[in-house]
């Protein structure tokens, strides 16, 4: 539940693209913000009681596009150098940074531009929405959003003055921001959609709007050399609607999100976007918090009892709906009563005409913890008439219907029609 808290402060009229951030070691509150063309930095002095006077800086806020980072305190330096991650100025398409060692009053910067090459096939997006974090050796390193299959990643050796040669970072993400922060204790925590779009949609916005349907969280000991979880943390509940957006929306659904930490070792996700217009209760907006310790579970399993809540099953419609980017959507794999257990439930997958539909295949995605080996239990009813199945071990979110998810499977279980399994008997 929730009730209004303090009110920190009022921006004046006309300003937007606001970017705020709290001071690891005082708890200040520092906020960015645009208005008539300029950049403004306040800050809140003695324990939140007063703000300081406007500080003009020389860069642009941009909204879901500017990101802040605190370094740590070099000896004697007096302030933790404060690294601003923001679209580029200068008309190139990119993310640059700009630094500041004295609390925000003057900056070095920009930085040289961090993108990637254009994706013929998709939304024009070449690296915006950069998150940075501090290694323990002192280099930064950046992710950032783009329309490539994987986010891009850059490293700084002089604390974000400048930037290597970026690269595909092993984090697949297509169309969407990305979350990367540090807890106090040095972990690493990434809240990103680790998903890719459906296949088969070439046109720019067909792309983009099929792959925003699940929030993923993963957290690192080790400076991002291993990660643990890849756990599902927030699904669309539009998932499987056939009018996606009740109001018309040209960006909704559970992108754009925001994550934050407790003192007791929690993580808070605000997430999902609508359009401007919608105003109070919405069907993308969503919070969720759950414990860290979550995220080194080693095993999870499911009877579907709980229905549609930790599964995906939704195939596309071949066109979005009018008006819209948004495809009209459909159950394929169904939750069903149990066909020889009273009371006890079971997924049916089959594939039923339907001409409406972008592919007649059911699918179904079921989330579970990541790791380098495991067992997978699951038992199986054949019926007359089946032609064949998979099942297919995927490291991220493919849309259930898509067959590139089979082909991009790090295992892929393939049961014939005669219900064989390659060197077994039948199932």
């Amino acid at each position: 539940t929730w009730q209004r808290g303090l009110k920190a402060f009022e921006t004046p009229r006309t300003s937007h693209s606001d970017v705020a951030s709290v001071h690891p070691d005082n708890g200040e509150i520092y906020w960015l913000f645009r208005r008539q063309g300029k950049t403004y930095l306040i800050r809140t002095k003695g324990g939140r009681k007063d703000w300081s006077d406007y500080i003009e800086v020389p860069f642009a806020t941009k909204f879901d596009s500017t990101s802040l980072t605190w370094l740590r305190e070099k000896a004697g330096s007096g302030h933790r150098r404060l690294v601003v991650a923001t679209r580029s100025l200068t008309g190139k398409p990119g993310s640059e940074t700009w630094v500041s060692d004295d609390d925000g009053v003057t900056w070095q910067g920009p930085s040289n531009i961090c993108n990637c090459p254009r994706h013929p096939d998709r939304w024009g997006d070449v690296g915006a929405s950069a998150h940075v974090v501090e290694l323990r050796d002192g280099r930064l390193w950046m992710l950032l959003r783009n329309a490539q299959d994987h986010l891009w990643e850059y490293y700084s050796d002089d604390r974000g003055l400048s930037w290597g040669k970026g690269r595909p970072s092993r984090f697949t993400g297509v169309f969407s921001n990305v979350r990367l922060n540090q807890l106090a204790d040095g972990r690493l925590v990434i809240c990103w959609l680790n998903a890719m779009p459906m296949s088969g949609q070439r046109k720019q916005w067909n792309a983009h709007k099929t792959a925003r349907d699940a929030l993923h969280v993963a957290i690192s000991d080790d400076d991002g050399e291993t990660w643990r979880g890849f756990r599902e943390v927030v699904l669309s509940t539009q998932r499987h609607e056939r009018i996606y957006a009740p109001v018309k929306a040209t960006d909704a659904s559970v992108h754009h999100q925001k994550i934050t930490f407790t003192r007791d070792g929690k993580a808070i996700v605000f997430t999902g976007q609508d359009d401007p217009g919608v105003r109070g209760e919405s069907p993308h907006r969503q919070a969720v918090i759950f414990d860290l310790d979550w995220l080194y579970e080693t095993s999870r399993s499911t009877d579907f009892a709980e229905g549609y809540a930790n599964l995906s099953t939704q195939k596309f419609s071949k066109k979005p709906w009018s008006g819209t980017y948004d495809y009209s959507r459909i159950h394929g794999a169904t939750v069903i009563e149990h066909p020889t257990k009273p009371f006890a439930r079971a997924l049916h997958l089959g594939r039923e005409k339907c001409d409406w539909v972008l592919n007649e295949q059911d699918g179904a995605n079921w989330n579970f913890p990541a790791g380098k080996h495991g067992q997978l239990e699951t038992r199986i009813l054949l019926r007359k008439g089946f032609q064949g199945g998979a099942i297919s071990l995927v490291d991220c979110f493919y849309p259930p219907s898509d067959n590139a998810g089979d082909k991009a499977a790090m295992y892929r279980l393939a049961i014939g029609a005669d219900g064989k399994v390659a060197g077994t008997e039948t199932v």
